[in-house]
């Protein structure tokens, strides 16, 4: 978004910005089909030029929880694939089972090149963060030293927050969180059926 970004105007590198879904058109979908579309038509016209697309999954999290289907996703993936260009997947909000599964592409059932990953990592307590790759971008980084990846922070590797990383996962995996959000997903479905049943209420989701 443009608030985050005009601080650094300068020193960024150029972004393509697909126009937003805009108002519910007939097909219900809040516009994100023509918004895929027009995703498609800037990755085949600038597919030469562009190293990647960056998408959030299922949730447009601070451009106002804008809520899309997981086929739009697979859409995504067929279009990157179908013009040789890294689709890289924003799990920073959406990871670590607030959208279902442990990651909000499981929906899809597709894998991105790149993920980037934070908060949930270490249940908002400390910073840790971090960015996974799949091996065809990794390779690009191996070998001498002008193909290494310089570029880190201080909190890179950090001891602790690594530490409390692990005992988050090892509570999502001894508790059973992600299983367990599954029952509580129907149940606040039918919630949100419920009140839109009621009086005044044009639509509920």
């Amino acid at each position: 978004m443009e608030v985050f970004g005009r601080p650094f105007g300068g020193v960024l590198i150029g972004c393509i910005f697909v126009a937003p879904h805009g108002k519910t058109d007939a097909s219900g979908d809040g516009g994100h089909a023509r918004a895929f579309e027009a995703l498609e038509h800037v990755v085949q016209e600038g597919k030469n030029s562009i190293a990647a697309v960056v998408l959030e999954p299922l949730v447009q999290g601070a451009a106002g929880m804008r809520m899309y289907d997981a086929r739009y996703l697979r859409h995504a993936r067929d279009v990157c694939d179908r013009n040789d260009v890294l689709l890289v997947m924003d799990e920073v909000f959406t990871g670590y089972g607030r959208t279902g599964g442990m990651w909000a592409c499981d929906a899809a059932g597709v894998s991105p090149d790149m993920m980037c990953l934070a908060k949930g990592f270490t249940g908002g307590m400390l910073p840790m963060s971090a960015t996974l790759t799949n091996m065809r971008v990794f390779d690009a980084f191996v070998g001498g030293a002008e193909r290494a990846f310089h570029h880190g922070h201080s909190y890179c590797g950090n001891p602790l927050g690594a530490a409390v990383a692990r005992e988050v996962l090892r509570i999502f995996h001894d508790e059973q969180i992600v299983a367990r959000a599954v029952p509580k997903a129907a149940r606040i479905a039918a919630a949100f059926e419920a009140m839109g049943e009621l009086p005044g209420v044009l639509r509920s989701r």
